[in-house]
């Protein structure tokens, strides 16, 4: 996998978890008055975290794998 592809793949997957914090703040509070996503706060909680996990991975592992392609052309 290139780099370009990592970054389009973390890319996505930001945009992923801004969604997910998005939905989870809504459940959450009482912005919306007859709120559908109240039912599904365990779930969403849940998702945010294994999202924004692997986010975290495949960012570490972006930078990880940038850092040795520049020790390896130098």
């Amino acid at each position: 996998m290139n780099k370009q592809q990592r970054r389009t793949i973390r890319n996505i997957l930001m945009v992923f978890v801004f969604i997910n914090f998005i939905a989870l703040i809504l459940a959450l509070t009482d912005w919306i008055n007859p709120n559908p996503l109240k039912d599904y706060c365990l779930a969403l909680g849940i998702s945010f975290i294994l999202l924004a996990g692997t986010a975290r991975r495949i960012c570490q592992s972006c930078q990880d794998k940038e850092e040795a392609d520049e020790k390896a052309s130098a």
